[in-house]
């Protein structure tokens, strides 16, 4: 294999690996790295600018010594990196065709429309929709790189963000569950308990 070709394998297993994890837990966070190219040309002027006005921040913050300034300071510095790294993500995938299935990109569409949409009602007639695959097989394709089916997955996502609904604010247990696509309150409580461990109720009482 040529040695780009092993290089956006590598850059995409990578990726793959960050699908595995729980994008709401902090327990892998020490091991998680930021890859960066040694020299990048962006291709996108919207990912430069955005990139240099993070940069221009950054230093503002630096000029002006404002309390916690060099928090802040770093901070944009690292939101800078983030998004360069995204750019040449997006830029490495756009060249991967070749090297990985469509299934891949499938599944990369899927993601973010589960992670946009979880509040509103998702059937597997619209994930056959988005994906262009039947449910069955883009089903087995998703577990085979996140390790969860769709629909767990989505579940998951959901719960994550009742969670932070009931710590944060006064929503009803029924509210909580609708605003985050479960129009059932008891389906609500039992997929809660199964991810959590506690009802959605003991949760708020023990936060």
């Amino acid at each position: 294999m040529p040695p780009e070709e092993e290089f956006i394998k590598f850059i995409l297993s990578r990726h793959n690996d960050s699908l595995k994890s729980d994008p709401f837990s902090y327990k892998t966070i020490d091991n998680d790295v930021l890859l960066l190219p040694k020299y990048y040309h962006f291709n996108s002027t919207a990912d430069f600018i955005k990139v240099s006005c993070l940069l221009d921040e950054a230093i503002k913050h630096n000029k002006d010594h404002m309390d916690n300034y060099k928090i802040m300071c770093s901070i944009k510095v690292m939101e800078a990196f983030i998004e360069t790294y995204r750019s040449y993500l997006l830029y490495t995938l756009q060249k991967s065709t070749s090297v990985m299935p469509k299934s891949y990109h499938k599944v990369q569409k899927l993601l973010e429309y589960l992670n946009t949409e979880y509040a509103r009602k998702i059937t597997s007639y619209d994930i056959e929709e988005i994906s262009g695959s039947n449910f069955d097989y883009i089903n087995r394709i998703f577990k085979k790189m996140t390790h969860k089916t769709i629909f767990t997955y989505l579940n998951s996502v959901r719960i994550n963000h009742a969670m932070e609904l009931i710590t944060t604010t006064n929503m009803k247990m029924s509210e909580v569950g609708q605003s985050v696509g479960f129009t059932d309150l008891y389906y609500f409580s039992k997929v809660f308990k199964k991810a959590v461990g506690v009802s959605p109720s003991n949760y708020n009482r023990e936060g």
